[in-house]
């Protein structure tokens, strides 16, 4: 089948009411996972597929008793789930994001998914946050559509008040608004702790939420052991950072008295201070893990109101 074409895409008429949903693989491969999650609970059947070419490239060479071939291609398959309530499914999993001509992919995928007959767009997205490992992901909603933002609210979710969305999970909701398809992006939180690894916890708050959109539940029980493990290594690693930083305490590279973020220091800040200040905000960009140490030492200055915008900066770009 050529990029193109789309005849024999028919729309099948025992669909009900068919919502796209799609989960480009992002931050913590959340988006991703929640997809699988749906098609886990649900289960689904393949329907179709878009071809990889022009936009994806071989990538690298497998090598097998000392003899090479080419690397395989993303796969970019349709998925259909009928759910019995009003709204049936077509998931959409593809393998990877391409490195460019994004938008022309979001276009082919969605001029695919209209000839088979989808009325709504659904993506999914990642936002990093400073919320504890233990704490539920909260999870919020950007639209490009009016009906859309109405429906979300009236569900009980609440809009993502700024910041970015980077990659296919939000260039699908161009794309969508191009064909004139309703559409919407759920983004929940994830822990800083835990941006390098996989989260089922988030995946799981973001199907969870379109199960209630959808007026259904999706217990997910297969994800919990996951949850727990993934869980219990980010504490660990909050329990190192804090560690470390009770040895800068011990040995006399930070103050022990810390003031409370509340509590604004009456004196401007020494030159030495500002530009670890600085150092540290460029540390906490490149490396979000750095930002604890980051809200440290804004605490210990007691300048953190002063810095909060800023701070909150660093975590409102998801994927």
């Amino acid at each position: 089948m050529s990029n193109e074409s789309f005849s024999s895409r028919v729309r099948d008429p025992s669909f009900q009411d068919l919502w796209l949903v799609v989960g480009w693989p992002g931050v913590g491969g959340v988006a991703a996972a929640a997809v699988q999650a749906i098609h886990h609970e649900l289960g689904s059947s393949l329907v179709d597929a878009i071809e990889p070419d022009p936009t994806f490239e071989v990538e690298d060479i497998r090598v097998r008793a000392g003899v090479c071939f080419p690397g395989p291609l993303p796969r970019l398959s349709f998925r259909a789930v009928r759910t019995g309530v009003g709204q049936d499914l077509l998931l959409f999993i593809p393998d990877r994001q391409p490195d460019q001509q994004g938008l022309s992919l979001c276009r082919r995928v969605l001029r695919a998914a209209f000839a088979m007959g989808v009325r709504k767009v659904v993506t999914f997205a990642a936002l990093t946050s400073t919320i504890a490992p233990e704490a539920t992901p909260e999870v919020y909603y950007c639209s490009p559509d009016p009906p859309m933002q109405e429906e979300m609210r009236s569900k009980g979710v609440n809009p993502m008040e700024s910041g970015t969305v980077r990659g296919l999970n939000g260039l699908m909701l161009l794309a969508a608004q191009e064909l004139g398809i309703p559409s919407v992006c759920l983004i929940s939180e994830i822990p800083t702790w835990g941006i390098q690894m996989p989260n089922p916890k988030t995946a799981k708050a973001l199907a969870t939420t379109l199960a209630t959109i959808l007026g259904m539940k999706f217990p997910m029980a297969h994800l919990d052991p996951q949850i727990e493990a993934i869980e219990e290594c980010m504490i660990e690693m909050r329990g190192a950072s804090d560690q470390r930083l009770r040895g800068l305490l011990d040995q006399g590279l930070l103050e022990r008295e810390i003031p409370a973020p509340s509590s604004p220091m009456d004196e401007p800040l020494t030159t030495n201070d500002a530009e670890r200040l600085e150092s540290l905000f460029t540390e906490a960009t490149l490396d979000r893990s750095r930002s604890m140490a980051l809200k440290v030492e804004l605490d210990r200055l007691g300048v953190f109101p002063e810095y909060e915008d800023r701070f909150l900066d660093l975590f409102r770009e998801c994927s």
